[in-house]
Formats: C-alpha cells, sequence, structure tokens
C-alpha cells in the first residue's frame, strides 16, 4: 500500500464527516435543503472512497452477525418492557396502558418508514466507510483491549455528531451505542446489515418507549423527551 494513503484517506474522511455533522446541525434547525446534503455526504462519501472489491464484504447479504444482532434486540425490547410494566404497576401502582395491536403496527409502520434512511445512512457512513475503510487503513487491527482504534474513533466522531447536531450533550448515550455496533459489525467480519438492523430497531424502541411513558406516567410528556427519536435510547 502506497504509504501515503492511509493519511490521505484520513483527511478526507474527517473533512466528509465535518462537513455531515455541519449538515445536521442545519437539518435539525430546520432547513430542508440541508437533510437532502446530509444524507447526500453520508450515501455520497462512502461509494466515491469505498472500492468497489469491498462491497460484497460490506453489503453482501449473509446471515453472519444476524442471531447475535436478534439476541441483542430480544434482550433490549424484554429489559425496556419488563421496566415500563413494573414501572406502572409497582411504582405507581396502575395499570399498565400500552396501544392495541392495530395502533401498535400502525406507530411502528409509520416510524419505520421515517427511521430506516436514517439508520442505513449513519451505518454505510460511520461503520462500513470510516471504521472499516479509514480506520481501518490507519490502525488495522490494532486495540485497546477488547476494543479496536478503529471502533473506538468511529463511535466518537459518531456521537460528536450527534451531541453537534443537537446542540445538546443528551446524545452522549450514543458512543456506547456506537461502539456496540462497530463490535458487531466486527464480530460479523465487516458486514453492515446487523448492524443498520440493530440501529433501526433501537431507534424504534427508544419511539415505543417514550409512547409508554406519555400512557403511563403523569409528566410522561416531559420524560417521553428522553426517549423521543433524538433521546436516550436513540442511536
Amino acid at each position: 500500500m502506497n504509504p501515503e494513503t492511509p493519511p490521505a484517506s484520513l483527511r478526507r474522511g474527517l473533512l466528509f464527516w465535518a462537513l455531515a455533522t455541519g449538515a445536521g446541525l442545519l437539518a435539525n434547525r430546520g432547513l430542508p435543503a440541508a437533510s437532502l446534503l446530509f444524507y447526500g455526504l453520508l450515501l455520497g462519501a462512502p461509494l466515491l472512497e469505498i472500492r468497489p472489491a469491498a462491497y460484497p464484504r460490506l453489503f453482501g447479504l449473509r446471515r453472519r452477525g444476524f442471531s447475535l444482532a436478534l439476541g441483542l434486540a430480544a434482550l433490549a425490547a424484554g429489559a425496556l418492557y419488563a421496566a415500563a410494566f413494573l414501572l406502572a404497576k409497582v411504582w405507581l401502582r396502575g395499570l399498565f396502558l400500552h396501544p392495541g395491536p392495530m395502533e401498535t403496527a400502525s406507530f411502528l409502520g409509520g416510524k419505520l418508514l421515517l427511521l430506516a434512511p436514517g439508520a442505513l445512512a449513519e451505518e454505510v457512513f460511520f461503520r462500513g466507510y470510516l471504521q472499516e475503510t479509514v480506520f481501518a487503513a490507519r490502525w488495522g487491527d490494532r486495540r485497546m483491549g477488547p476494543l479496536s482504534y478503529r471502533n473506538l474513533a468511529a463511535a466518537g466522531l459518531f456521537a460528536l455528531s450527534h451531541v453537534i447536531a443537537g446542540l445538546s450533550f443528551r446524545p452522549l448515550h450514543t458512543f456506547p451505542g456506537g461502539l456496540l455496533l462497530g463490535w458487531l459489525v466486527e464480530r460479523a467480519g465487516g458486514h453492515l446489515w446487523p448492524a443498520v438492523f440493530l440501529h433501526l430497531f433501537a431507534n424504534l424502541l427508544s419511539a415505543w418507549a417514550a409512547t409508554l411513558l406519555r400512557l403511563n406516567l403523569p409528566s410522561g410528556g416531559g420524560l417521553a423527551l428522553l426517549f423521543s427519536s433524538k433521546g436516550w435510547g436513540a442511536l
């Protein structure tokens, strides 16, 4: 490999990250054109920078990693439901309210259409491009204990983007979330789809938690903001 390739790739990666973060900040301030720029950068930079030879590894449809992703998703869903149930029954000593099957299906279907593009674009950019291409060229498999340098760097930028774009420290949980997604990609041999699934599931679960809080807590409207699409639990 040309010794100048990793630094040049790193500079371009950080430039694309800075541009995408700035576009995300403007999009959150209500500029529709910035949303198009944000998604264009998240998906366009990888298409320009990732070599086509790496596409089968990153984007191919394989089973590897999905059983682990499904297990993590089931664990998260079970923990949330149990916590909400205990909160309503033990602390508030009331009924545990939740929408019926039709309302649930409608809610999740609508949220799926809204949240799927973001989960896909962010995984392609942060895990497929930054972690498995830019930072992999820089550090390879060097590790700090159980975590690779490339995973730490990508998760750090992932969290920092959310903090800057939201002008809030509330999304700092996206750092451990990013580490988990990056670790899942590594366990899957660089395969992105399990991480895309888990990312989307986490965001759906966060939105669902907000709904449960609104129904079950007297001050649920305020607390539900913690679990909104830009709050705790959302990636």
